[in-house]
C-alpha cells in the first residue's frame, strides 16, 4: 500500500456561524493524481488555501509526509508547488525573468538551466524573453504552472490549471502531469471540468457546499462507475426494496433500474428482488461517466 503524502483530518473552516469547509478528511497517496471535483463555490479553492497556509483552519489537522504542517509551514511549503486561480506576474518583465526571480525565493539552489528546462516543458521556450504583458491568458497560466514546478516539489497543487488553455494546451498539460506522476511526483488538481478529471486522475473527491460527498477510484472500472442495469417488471417497486436494504441505485423508468454493485453481488440482488415479487428479465453492464456519477450523487444526497 502506498504511503500518504498529504492527509487532511476533519478539517473545517468557519466564518462566524457559517461553515465554508465542513469536516473534510482526505488522503493523497504518493505518486498519484488526486482530483478535487465540484462546482464553483463548493470549497475547492478554500481547501487549497488552507493546505498551503494562506488562510487559517478552524478545526482539524493537515499532515505532509506524516508531519503536522503547523509545526513548520515554511519548510513544508518549499516541498510543495502550487498555483491558485490566476497567478500574479510582473507584467513588464519577461516570462524568463519572472520565473528566475521566483526561483530565488526557494530554499533550494535553482540554476538557470532548471529555469530554461521548466519553461520549455511548459511550452514557453519561444516566448520566454517576451514581456508577460504581451502573454495571452493561456500563456500566463502556463507560466503559473512553471512557477509551481521550478523548485522541483514533491507535491504539486493546481487550482483550475486548464483555465485559458485551448484544447491542444489542455492535452499537453495532461501529458505533462502524467509524466510528472511517472517520475514519482504527487499531484492534487481541482477543476469543474469533470470529463478532463476522469482522463487524468487516479482518484477524485466530490465536494459540495464544503463537504466531501464521496471519494471515487477512477482507475477501478468495477468500482462506483460500474453500474448493472436490471430490466425488471416493476422498477419502482424494486427501487423501494433496494432503498429499504441500503443498496445504491438509480431509478430510470418503469422497466429499468441501475444498481451500483460488484459482479459477485448479482445473485443476491436477483434473489432479493424475486423473493419480493419483482421479476428480473435481463442484466447488462453500464459504465457511468464522471458527469453522470456526480449528478447522481447530488440527487442521492439531496443536493441537486
Amino acid at each position: 500500500m502506498k504511503e500518504n503524502i498529504l492527509e487532511l483530518n476533519k478539517l473545517s473552516k468557519k466564518i462566524g456561524n457559517k461553515s465554508i469547509i465542513d469536516n473534510v478528511s482526505i488522503e493523497v497517496k504518493k505518486g498519484e493524481i488526486f482530483g478535487l471535483v465540484g462546482p464553483n463555490g463548493s470549497g475547492k479553492t478554500t481547501l487549497i488555501r488552507m493546505i498551503v497556509g494562506l488562510i487559517s483552519k478552524s478545526e482539524g489537522q493537515i499532515k505532509f509526509n506524516g508531519e503536522d504542517v503547523s509545526n513548520n509551514i515554511n519548510k513544508v511549503l518549499d516541498k510543495i508547488g502550487v498555483i491558485i486561480e490566476n497567478p500574479d506576474m510582473y507584467p513588464y518583465l519577461s516570462g524568463y525573468m519572472n520565473l528566475y526571480l521566483f526561483s530565488k525565493m526557494s530554499l533550494n539552489d535553482i540554476d538557470k538551466e532548471r529555469v530554461d528546462l521548466i519553461l520549455k516543458k511548459c511550452g514557453l521556450d519561444e516566448v520566454k524573453f517576451n514581456k508577460v504583458k504581451t502573454y495571452s491568458l493561456g500563456m500566463r497560466q502556463r507560466l503559473g504552472i512553471a512557477q509551481a514546478l521550478v523548485h522541483d516539489p514533491n507535491l504539486i497543487i493546481l487550482d483550475e490549471p486548464t483555465n485559458g488553455l485551448d484544447p491542444s494546451g489542455i492535452l499537453e498539460l495532461r501529458d505533462y502531469l502524467k509524466e510528472l506522476k511517472s517520475s514519482g511526483k504527487s499531484i492534487v488538481i481541482s477543476s469543474h471540468l469533470l470529463s478532463e478529471m476522469q482522463l487524468i486522475c487516479d482518484r477524485a473527491a466530490f465536494l459540495e457546499k464544503g463537504k466531501v460527498v464521496k471519494v471515487v477510484d477512477l482507475n477501478n472500472k468495477t468500482s462506483l462507475f460500474n453500474y448493472k442495469e436490471f430490466i425488471v417488471d416493476k422498477a419502482e417497486e424494486a427501487a423501494h426494496i433496494l432503498e429499504k436494504n441500503s443498496i445504491e441505485y438509480k431509478y430510470i423508468n418503469e422497466e429499468n433500474i441501475q444498481i451500483s454493485i460488484d459482479q459477485e453481488a448479482i445473485p443476491d440482488i436477483i434473489t432479493l428482488l424475486n423473493n419480493s415479487g419483482v421479476r428480473v428479465y435481463y442484466i447488462k453492464d453500464l459504465v457511468v461517466q464522471l458527469e453522470e456519477e456526480y449528478f447522481n450523487i447530488k440527487q442521492v444526497e439531496g443536493l441537486a
